[in-house]
């Protein structure tokens, strides 16, 4: 068959414009798929939930990582947690635990209600003891004096525990003062706490007093230590011989004055 030259030229132009349709067709068909795997791969994949925990506070914080797909709302609806096999609980944000060690699970789920599976960790506490050592007792203070003496704080519990204290009970005789009387974040690692205790003694002679003061630990008073106090002012026969004393002293001072006078 015999083809003219301008049917000929419009077969051409046909056979080119074919040929670079083709390819955009099937690279079209190519990209609409690859979006329709990535589409289904991320309407598979729920939210993400890590834990971060501090063995010395006991402080659990958890942090959630949403993947939704393209038109759906972004953002996790809630995260969830159980500890110890008790009721579920909304997460709020970062809670304490107790001594001692803790089963905890925890899940996340997004607002297109996509569900993690559940997680779960074995978390154990740092144990703080607080313990005191160092007694005080004075003798032959005289009523309304001053004195002072020292006890020591520490944490003799377990690696990297946190122990806040306090004193909270001292007796009722006398005025005092503590320096410090709280402390807060005092670890086994740390060096004791030295506690300076200031009394002025009653305004009573020949008296015994007795008593002790009450440390506490902050967060669980049930645990507590004690020094015991104790303080005595003389008898009256003391304060009189005391007072004898001085004027002879003050005698004997003048002696040589005295004895220039006579001289004269």
């Amino acid at each position: 068959m015999k083809i003219c030259g301008k049917t000929a030229f419009f077969v051409v132009i046909f056979l080119v414009i074919l040929l670079s349709v083709v390819p955009m067709i099937n690279s079209s068909k190519i990209n609409t798929s690859n979006h329709m795997d990535r589409e289904a791969l991320s309407d598979d994949m729920p939210p993400v939930t890590s834990l971060h925990f501090d063995p010395g506070t006991g402080i659990v914080t958890l942090y959630a990582e949403d993947y939704h797909n393209p038109g759906e709302e972004p953002g996790i609806k809630a995260t969830y947690y159980i500890i110890d096999s008790g009721v579920v609980q909304i997460y709020h944000g970062p809670f304490p635990l107790y001594w001692g060690t803790h089963h905890v699970e925890y899940w996340s789920v997004d607002n297109a209600e996509h569900e993690e599976a559940h997680k779960s960790a074995i978390l154990t506490v740092a144990q703080a003891t607080l313990k005191c050592e160092g007694s005080i007792s004075w003798n032959k203070v005289c009523p309304r004096d001053e004195v002072t003496d020292i006890f020591i704080v520490k944490n003799s519990g377990d690696p990297y525990s946190i122990l806040d204290w306090e004193i909270a009970e001292y007796p009722d005789w006398g005025t005092w003062t503590f320096t410090p009387s709280t402390g807060e974040d005092l670890t086994p690692e740390d060096s004791p706490v030295t506690i300076e205790v200031t009394v002025t003694a009653p305004n009573e002679q020949n008296k015994d007093f007795s008593g002790q003061i009450k440390i506490v630990n902050s967060n669980n008073h049930d645990e507590y230590d004690i020094i015991s106090i104790s303080l005595s002012t003389p008898k009256n026969k003391q304060l009189t011989k005391s007072i004898s004393l001085q004027i002879m002293e003050k005698l004997i001072g003048q002696l040589p004055l005295i004895g220039r006078l006579l001289n004269l």
